[in-house]
């Protein structure tokens, strides 16, 4: 059984699921190249505008950068992965945005991280460690590779 929740409530909040409901949620990796090189300060306002905005679309997964590409993974309802995307289709800072992965998940499989980054030392462990609950290998292993490019 797949349960859906569209919409918000009176209050303006989106309904939460029962403990034992079971939701399909929508996981959508892309890749795509940064359009004019990205320093590292761009790249942290870049992750926490899009922490704030994942926090209100309930949207969740990962974000790698080395500077040329971002590698993403967007996890959550159908329509609200949908919404996200398409706000960073229209960000001019990216450009030749590709699909690599696109299914349907029973749980989030990188965790509850609004948007997880990682940089610096224990990159490659940092990296591992959040793939740690994800189902699918050929994922893994796009994101593995990633961080792997030195």
């Amino acid at each position: 059984m797949t349960i859906r929740f569209t919409g918000h409530n009176a209050a303006g909040i989106k309904p939460q699921p029962r403990p034992d409901a079971i939701i399909a949620l929508r996981q959508l990796v892309y890749i795509s190249y940064v359009s004019d090189g990205i320093a590292p300060a761009e790249f942290r306002k870049i992750l926490d505008t899009s922490r704030l905005n994942n926090i209100q679309s309930s949207v969740t997964g990962l974000l790698l950068s080395d500077g040329r590409q971002f590698l993403q993974a967007l996890e959550g309802e159908a329509q609200d992965v949908e919404a996200v995307f398409q706000r960073i289709s229209a960000d001019t800072r990216h450009g030749g945005i590709s699909i690599l992965a696109e299914r349907m998940v029973a749980r989030r499989e990188f965790g509850t991280w609004t948007m997880a980054a990682i940089g610096g030392e224990g990159y490659r462990k940092a990296v591992d460690a959040l793939l740690s609950e994800v189902s699918c290998p050929r994922l893994k292993a796009k994101f593995t590779s990633f961080a792997a490019q030195p």
